[in-house]
């Protein structure tokens, strides 16, 4: 597909309450994508919304998704942490295979409430990633963004927040991912370190206070 063909899939209709720019100016800039999308996410689901997002470019995508926020989790949030993590792509877990881990909803509100552990990446103040971290055992529990929202810098974001956290009480904390996953690079990029093989393909990576 060729660019002009993806940025085409991102022109919107005009809605209620919306107008076309004036002639003289692009009739499709990131300014009128904005407004459409948010026209959209007040009337249409969250998933029409992904969609939009979804199929646009890397570099557009980055500009018009505008209401962006990391803030700590509530047991408000459990729903959406379950939804986000069952709906992901890669590393895919359903409700009844994580429950056979003890990963239940009860659970995840219990170290909620425990401990300030728990933080939600938002777009218009609708939850898309979350992430997690284990302040006992030192380590990053999870972290996972919605597939449409990748790419807009919010896992890195969330990454953050569960390393702030976790150095708070640590010199040196650790998390395991699959070597063949693309979660394996993205680590390794935010500075993690390899330091061991483990069973099935995993790999555990270890980061040290500065």
């Amino acid at each position: 597909m060729t660019t002009s063909a993806k940025f085409a899939t991102c022109r919107p209709k005009p809605g209620k309450g919306m107008t076309r720019p004036p002639a003289d100016q692009p009739q499709f800039g990131v300014r009128w994508i904005d407004q459409f999308l948010r026209w959209r996410l007040g009337h249409r689901s969250l998933a029409g919304h992904a969609r939009s997002v979804a199929s646009c470019p890397p570099k557009l995508k980055e500009q018009f998704v505008k209401g962006r926020a990391i803030r700590l989790a509530t047991p408000a949030d459990i729903d959406a942490i379950f939804h986000i993590r069952t709906s992901v792509q890669k590393n895919h877990l359903s409700l009844d295979q994580l429950a056979e881990v003890g990963i239940t909803h009860q659970a995840i509100q219990q170290a909620i409430l425990e401990a300030p552990c728990a933080w939600v990446a938002e777009v218009d103040g609708v939850p898309v990633g979350f992430s997690m971290a284990d302040v006992v055992d030192a380590c990053v529990f999870a972290a996972f963004v919605l597939p449409e929202f990748e790419g807009l810098g919010l896992g890195r974001s969330l990454m953050n927040k569960a390393e702030e956290f976790l150095f708070q009480h640590h010199q040196t904390i650790w998390l395991e991912t699959a070597e063949a996953s693309r979660a394996s690079g993205f680590y390794r990029a935010l500075g993690w370190q390899h330091v061991e093989d483990l069973p099935e393909g995993d790999v555990r990576f270890e980061k040290h206070r500065r």
